[in-house]
């Protein structure tokens, strides 16, 4: 494939962008349309790309578009890399946003910022394809903030909406924390090695894992290097301590949130950790930090989405636990399934986002106190949402069970520190998602009615550019996992994503294999993968029980009897409230003692001298009254004084 065809897949959503921003005014709905072309066109470029590279014969390349800048050892140029991993993140990006910007064609018909949304759908692409592509870091971070940039424009869509301003502002400004990390990283990388290159710095890597070079394994630099390219991870991909703004993010229309959760956005974080896998694995400090923060943020999450109400909070702290999925694997070295785990969520979550979205459109509704019964009136809607649960559940069979049952046996397999706890909040978390799922589901469609009798009497299903996008989806999230088969089946298993991204993480690999004890036991993994599946069962039968067999009674009962936990759910862990309390109410209090101390020392300090200078004057002036006298007696004192210092220090 030439390079005029890859530069394409990004220059396609550059030019909906363009054409929705200049001409959007006269286009009207033909401008949606052509946004949809264009990201069509994209993925079908995509599509035979990643089917070239997944079936062999495929040689990674580069394309070099034109020098950035050049400036005595800086010399960066804008180029893509494109190699398997790129195949992989290139397909599903593509693929999803096509099913995106169809489905908004339906949602977002009749608004009048119709264009708007549409060009800054297609920017959004454009970054992330950017960010994907981009063969050194600068390049991935032009792509990198162009959808932090995105995500500020899309969340606070709204404008008028109480709230998301302020949830636009508030992804901007904690992703920005979060890439000051990234900053740093790359400083540090390029004062160490001349280059940010991908390709030469993992280079770098391999001479480190063999002790030789600035990267050697286990060293301070490497260390502090990886946690500073973590931190920026933690606020793209919405982990502990930056994790506090996805939910927020759903002040945007539901496309976005489909968009931002499933396809871009926050599976860039885990984009990088694999893409820099060489270099993540030679600081094992790093990799426990990335493995206990990925923990404690799936489960903390996982538990917030038990009791939430509205059905897209449901679902946005659903994500941030699946990053955490995705983060755990990468922390314990099992980059392979990370990545595999981002391709089959983006097909669930994004199902479920959108299923959402038809929800919302049809019933104007999205409490789930306020919904229920919505099957006979939604049928699509509600057995793609259903499909969508089971995956993400990880019921047997499924795309999201693969996946996910591949992390739980890395984990517990890898001989990590503290491997068997990071198992055992794996599974409890596992066993979380199965229950909140199928809650917002049977809450959603099964039971009772709880609509207001107008609202319910407008409940219809959604137009076929939404629900075929659902249908696309839904079926995704069931055959998605057969690309990457667990290999117990058999030594003559496909692997298919496991070997497409081997020669992407073969120095990882290398590294891990020298300094680590992975166990291996088909019967035993064989035992944990039936485990997986009757705990994903557990949880959609304690769903059943406390939604529909006995609510609201004994969801009542349970929350009564499990106060403390439930307030702790209820409340989001009251992260949200030390934020405002501590870190804005401090800050603020800062603000305020730097206003004290400008106004009383600074200025008091300045204002002093100033009135010093002035009273100087003052008494020399009153001198200066034309008295020969006077002039004789300053002369005299002057002399005298001059006379006494020579003969004081004489």
């Amino acid at each position: 494939m030439n390079g005029f065809l890859i530069v394409l897949i990004p220059a396609l959503p550059l030019a909906a962008f363009l054409i929705n921003g200049l001409f959007g005014r006269w286009l009207g709905r033909l401008g949606g349309w052509i946004a949809v072309a264009c990201m069509g066109g994209s993925a079908a470029i995509s599509i035979p790309l990643f089917i070239r590279a997944m079936w062999g014969g495929f040689t990674p390349f580069n394309v070099t578009l034109w020098r950035w800048m050049s400036n005595g050892a800086i010399d960066i140029t804008i180029g893509f890399r494109v190699d398997q991993l790129t195949c992989l993140m290139l397909l599903y990006v593509t693929c999803v946003s096509f099913m995106v910007f169809l489905y908004s064609m339906g949602y977002m018909a009749g608004d009048p910022g119709f264009n708007r949304f549409f060009s800054f759908l297609g920017l959004f692409d454009f970054s992330m394809l950017v960010l994907v592509l981009g063969d050194s870091l600068p390049v991935v971070f032009i792509g990198w903030e162009g959808v932090g940039l995105c995500s500020y424009l899309l969340i606070g869509y709204y404008m008028d909406l109480p709230g998301a301003p302020d949830a636009g502002k508030k992804a901007f400004i904690v992703n920005r924390i979060g890439d000051f990390g990234f900053l740093v990283g790359m400083m540090m990388l390029f004062a160490a090695l001349g280059t940010l290159d991908i390709q030469k710095i993992i280079l770098a890597a391999e001479q480190g894992a063999a002790g030789v070079g600035p990267l050697a394994y286990g060293g301070a630099f490497v260390t502090v290097v990886t946690l500073a390219l973590f931190l920026g991870c933690t606020g793209k991909s919405a982990q502990i301590p930056l994790f506090t703004w996805l939910p927020d993010a759903m002040a945007g229309p539901t496309p976005v949130s489909a968009l931002i959760h499933a396809a871009t956005m926050v599976t860039a974080g885990v984009y990088l950790v694999v893409r820099m896998s060489g270099l993540f694995v030679l600081a094992p400090a790093t990799m426990t930090v990335i493995a206990g923060v990925a923990a404690a943020t799936a489960f903390v999450a996982g538990s917030i989405a038990l009791t939430q109400q509205d059905i897209k909070k449901v679902l946005a702290y659903s994500t941030v636990s699946q990053l955490g999925f995705m983060f755990l694997a990468c922390g314990v070295g099992a980059f392979g399934a990370g990545i595999f785990h981002v391709f089959t969520h983006s097909f669930f979550k994004a199902c479920l986002f959108l299923g959402a979205g038809s929800v919302i459109h049809a019933a104007h509704a999205q409490d789930l106190d306020h919904l229920g019964g919505l099957r006979k009136y939604m049928p699509v809607t509600a057995w793609t949402f259903c499909i969508a649960c089971a995956s993400i559940a990880g019921l047997p069979l499924l795309a999201g069970f693969v996946s996910k049952d591949e992390i739980l046996w890395s984990v517990f397999a890898s001989g990590a520190p503290g491997s068997m706890l990071l198992w055992i909040i794996a599974v409890i978390t596992a066993l979380m998602t199965a229950v909140y799922s199928f809650r917002a589901y049977f809450m959603t469609f099964e039971g009772t009615g709880r609509l207001s009798h107008d609202k319910q009497h407008h409940a219809h299903e959604s137009p076929w550019t939404m629900t075929v996008p659902l249908v696309l989806l839904a079926f995704g999230a069931i055959v998605a996992g057969a690309l990457n088969l667990p290999g117990v089946f058999g030594e003559g298993t496909w692997r298919g994503v496991n070997n497409l991204l081997e020669p992407v993480l073969e120095p990882a690999r290398k590294v891990a294999e020298a300094h680590a004890h992975e166990m291996h036991s088909p019967s035993l993994e064989l035992a944990l993968m039936a485990l997986s599946g009757v705990i994903a069962i557990a949880g959609v039968a304690l769903a059943y029980r406390y939604t529909l067999a006995k609510w609201p009674e004994g969801a009542r009962r349970l929350a009564k009897r499990f106060r403390l936990l439930y307030k702790i759910s209820l409340y989001r862990w009251w992260w949200d409230d030390f934020y405002m309390k501590y870190v804005a109410g401090g800050t603020w209090g800062l603000a305020k003692l730097a206003t004290w101390f400008d106004r009383w020392v600074i200025d008091g300090i300045m204002h002093g001298i100033a009135g010093a200078a002035s009273l100087g004057s003052r008494f020399i002036r009153a001198l200066q009254n034309g008295q020969a006298q006077a002039y004789v007696l300053i002369f005299l004192l002057g002399a005298n004084i001059v006379i006494g210092l020579i003969i004081w220090f004489k």
